[in-house]
């Protein structure tokens, strides 16, 4: 039977015949006739029970609605089911675990079937005989078998897909003793929402539309309000806007004027030259567009890439009145260019050159702006590159063998002399841009076409209504608005403080965007100590959700495989897994193979243009460079032996969250700044694996698949900033010429040379730092398309009150020498006269921790000195102690120097072996920690106080811990 007209026509591959509707064709009506007309019997059963077949051959029957990788009772024998085809035998009757086992079944088949009735809205009747029932069976089991949670029975039926669905029927307990059940036995905890069949006006249909069908629906509009679409277009105007080059498809106004607006301009006013109906854009769009900023408001430096390098060359050449015949626009520069000095800039390389810096000896190129040390070209090139000019000489030094070697020094009164010409240089520069109307003009014109074209939307999650979710949870305001940002705004950043639900923000997000369409399966990564926390979490706020919560044992060698077919054959709402585990599963070999040699051919086709346009060598060379170093890291890949596993892009994973993701945050910065504190070129490879998972995520969703959270986005350096943007919105900082850090922090970040004391505590040192930022308001509104940000204080939590106290000790005389000693050993070290095996600053630098709690810790001989931070540490104890004695109140004591390391190595044996060589760096650190006779918990229990001794292993990170204050 065929509803419609058979044709023959031109159909998405080729030509063909195909079906279609008539003019007044209505689906509803010609369905339901065609119903009518069948003769069959048509039976109305929920699902029939199948069969699979155990390993060794005996057929068993399944429930039909039993989920894979759950455990069930077949002919009284206990069996765990893997999916339709397959099951394992595990307990025969009259067991022991048999009777456990059925005991557990029971309960979860309960569980699942008591929020059945509550989804589908059952009478309460219905609802509070399951109850009954449920509580007869939880008592029953946790009479004879204990706690849900208890480690026993976590090791039975944690491999049961419902088991912290059914853990959650424990909402408090300790140790062996329930506190409390969950409001599940006595509360209808999922009360679905009535649906809305009805609104009066165009503006509710709307608001409805987006919450209902995330998008605008006219067809549903219509239902809803009983208008046509023309009448509902008519009086959404200005509501809503047509999106240019597509049939029928609107947005939102706050999604439409929102983003890059220059872009959307432009396009619109190309449109509305032969569509008069896109000016209603056109005018929405220039109003939306922000104030454009004047040259008083731009701060430009030295080194930014997006300005035209032309400028840099006539800066240079007015400055230092660079000779006619050596100049780019000279008669003679196209038959003489081996003279010209010139500005290059080389778009792959990422670098500025100055040619021939040295051929210009005149007054101003080497004493006014230069020295004989290094000329004012040679500065400039420098400061081109974001780098401080430093002069180096070469000194004799003793080897250690009797004799002396040559080694390369920094020259620290010629230094101070450029550092100071360079100042000069940049002064000129500023004073030099805007100088001319005409460049100033273009230069702003060009300035905020880049960086001030972004309006940030304002997300409004008031009309989400959660169905589903448990009714005795309500999300506040600020964690609706967060989850319409990850749901219609594409790649997000949670970036709320400590306690501002994030945790809520993500499931929820979840579970809205798989009911909407927008997404089909969620992998969740998080702090590996929480994933069993996160699930518990999950079945709290949504009882009925399907989740995979993995465990270590999955992520072992010999179960991987089998993790990963479940995943990927699974229909999970959500897939909780640790962070360590993420990088577990790999991104295929093609794609990294696909990535860098795109790069490469990249480079190869910069390198052939410009060998036929006669191209600078400079450029070619640098280019060639980076193309040897790609094609080592390809020929790397390419050896690696490939196996079966399958990778992250066969699970069918396309939404990724990822908790605490500020664990991540030492991804690859490539950079030409040299020595600056906070830069760093090392790299983490879970945060490598991490980006390319968000690339191709990226590629798969278009920009709309990675959801990040963590109350500190920004800790230590603001190269992190920089890394949050690359994993979240990379396209959008290719766009605009800032994916690479330096291209970056020439726009937003200012760099600062100050005097520092030295490590050692002997003397001061120069150093470099981003110190600030330039251009905020224009970073901040790039930053916010991704980023929901939540303070404390916009928030106004209910958080207690704390009372700081800072208790400063002055060093002991003994310290004081102490100090100096290790002053002497790092100026021996900087000086080449000690072999690193023997003593290196990363030793000092342990010495002088240690030294700062207690010399003891050095060395158990030294005295006991009753001014030591330690000693009075014990003293406040001590005293608090004394005056709480009454009420047994109990201290905290935070250390991570000299306690013991047993527990510590517990910890880490019970981790993953990749998680335990994630804590090489840090072992190597304490490693030269040896294990000596003082310790601080033996000296605080000396005192006579009643200590526990507990390793947090919780990655902490006292930027991330509102208690970081106290420590």
């Amino acid at each position: 039977m065929v509803l419609g007209t058979v044709v023959e026509g031109n159909k998405l591959y080729g030509s063909g015949t195909m079906v279609v509707a008539e003019d007044g064709f209505d689906l509803k009506t010609a369905l339901h006739e065609a119903v009518g007309k069948l003769s069959a019997e048509i039976s109305h059963e929920r699902g029939r029970d199948v069969y699979a077949k155990t390993a060794d051959g005996v057929q068993v029957q399944i429930p039909s609605k039993l989920r894979n990788y759950s455990f069930f009772l077949s002919d009284d024998q206990v069996f765990f089911k893997k999916n339709n085809a397959a099951c394992e035998f595990r307990f025969d009757k009259g067991t022991a675990q048999h009777k456990r086992f059925t005991a557990f079944i029971e309960l979860r088949d309960l569980t699942r079937e008591l929020i059945e009735a509550m989804e589908l809205d059952k009478p309460d009747s219905v609802i509070k005989d399951l109850q009954a029932k449920l509580n007869v069976a939880y008592d029953d089991f946790y009479k004879k078998f204990g706690l849900i949670h208890s480690q026993t029975n976590k090791r039975y039926f944690a491999e049961d897909v419902s088991y912290n669905l059914v853990a959650g029927l424990e909402k408090s307990y300790d140790k062996t003793k329930l506190l409390e059940k969950s409001d599940i036995f006595t509360k209808r905890t999922i009360v679905p929402p009535k649906a809305v069949e009805h609104v009066d006006t165009a503006l509710e249909a709307l608001t409805l539309s987006i919450a209902e069908k995330a998008r605008v629906d006219f067809e549903y509009m219509g239902k809803l309000t009983g208008m046509t679409e023309d009448e509902l277009k008519h009086d959404l105007t200005g509501e809503i806007f047509k999106i240019p080059h597509t049939e029928n498809e609107y947005q939102t106004a706050s999604e439409y004027l929102s983003g890059d607006i220059r872009k959307k301009l432009r396009e619109a006013e190309e449109i509305a030259e032969y569509d008069p109906d896109f000016n209603i854009n056109v005018s929405a769009l220039k109003q939306a567009m922000p104030e454009p900023l004047k040259a008083g408001d731009i701060d430009i430096k030295l080194g930014a890439a997006w300005l035209d390098p032309k400028y840099y060359e006539q800066f240079m050449y007015e400055l230092l009145q660079t000779p006619a015949y050596q100049r780019s626009d000279s008669p003679s520069a196209r038959w003489n260019k081996s003279a010209i000095v010139g500005v290059e800039y080389s778009v792959h390389a990422n670098s500025f050159h100055v040619s021939n810096k040295s051929s210009d000896r005149s007054v101003l190129a080497t004493q006014k702006y230069g020295s004989h040390k290094m000329n004012a070209y040679d500065i400039f090139e420098h400061l081109l590159n974001l780098q401080e000019p430093k002069v180096y000489k070469t000194i004799e030094v003793p080897d250690g063998l009797g004799d002396t070697k040559e080694k390369r020094v920094v020259d620290i009164d010629a230094t101070r002399v450029v550092q100071r010409k360079a100042d000069d240089i940049r002064k000129a520069f500023k004073e030099w841009i805007f100088k001319d109307p005409v460049r100033r003009e273009a230069i702003v014109e060009r300035y905020n076409e880049l960086f001030n074209s972004i309006r940030p939307r304002e997300f409004d999650g008031s009309a989400l209504s959660f169905p589903m979710m448990t009714a005795d949870i309500h999300l506040h305001d600020h964690q609706k608005n967060a989850i319409a940002h990850a749901m219609f705004g594409g790649n997000t950043l949670f970036a709320h403080c400590v306690g501002a639900g994030k945790t809520y923000e993500m499931i929820a997000t979840a579970m809205e965007s798989k009911r909407l369409g927008l997404c089909t399966k969620s992998l969740f990564a998080v702090p590996n100590h929480l994933t069993e926390q996160i699930g518990d979490d999950f079945q709290k706020l949504y009882p009925g959700a399907n989740i995979l919560v993995a465990t270590k044992k999955d992520f072992k060698k010999e179960n991987r495989q089998q993790l990963f077919a479940k995943i990927a054959t699974g229909n999970y709402d959500a897939v909780i897994i640790g962070h360590s585990q993420l990088g577990k599963i790999p991104v295929s070999k093609e794609r990294q193979v696909t990535t860098i040699q795109s790069q490469i051919d990249d480079i190869l086709r910069g390198i052939e243009e410009l060998k036929k346009s006669e191209g600078s060598k400079f450029q070619i060379k640098a280019m060639e460079r980076t193309r040897k170093s790609l094609q080592k890291q390809l020929d790397k890949l390419q050896k690696a032996s490939q196996d079966d596993t399958l990778t992250f892009e066969q699970l069918g994973i396309d939404r990724l969250f990822v908790d605490e993701a500020h664990e991540f945050k030492n991804l690859f910065v490539a950079t030409k700044l040299q020595n600056v504190a906070g830069i760093s070129n090392s790299a983490s490879q879970k945060a490598l694996d991490l980006f390319l998972k968000c690339r191709y995520l990226d590629e798969k969703t278009g920009g709309k698949g990675v959801i990040f959270a963590t109350g500190t986005p920004l800790s230590n350096s603001i190269t992190e900033l920089h890394t949050m943007m690359r994993y979240l919105e990379y396209d959008f900082l290719s766009d605009h010429g800032l994916q690479h850090f330096d291209n970056w922090v020439a726009v937003f970040g200012e760099q600062k040379t100050d005097w520092e004391l030295k490590p050692a505590g002997n003397g001061f040192k120069e150093r470099t730092r981003i110190a600030n930022y330039t251009g905020l308001p224009e970073l901040m509104s790039m930053f916010k398309q991704v980023a929901d940000i939540r303070t404390a204080d916009t928030l106004k939590l209910d958080v207690p009150d704390c009372d700081y106290q800072v208790v400063q000790v002055d060093a002991t005389p003994f310290q004081q020498e102490l100090v100096q000693e290790l002053a002497d050993r790092a100026d021996a070290i900087n000086a080449g006269n000690v072999d690193p095996s023997i003593d290196n600053m990363l030793k000092i630098t342990s010495d002088g921790r240690k030294l700062g709690l207690d010399p003891r810790l050095i060395d158990p001989s030294f005295e006991d000195n009753p001014d030591t931070k330690l000693n009075r540490c014990v003293e406040n104890v001590a005293r608090i102690h004394a005056e709480t004695a009454e009420d047994r109140l109990t201290q905290i004591i935070f250390c991570d120097l000299g306690v013991p390391h047993k527990a510590q190595e517990a910890a880490v044996e019970g981790e993953d072996a990749d998680d335990a060589k994630d804590k090489k760096s840090i072992a190597e650190v304490e490693s030269l920690e040896e294990e000596c006779d003082f310790c601080v918990y033996e000296q605080t229990l000396s005192n006579g106080y009643t200590l526990t001794h507990t390793y947090f292993n919780s990655g902490f990170s006292p930027s991330a811990s509102p208690l970081s204050r106290n420590l």
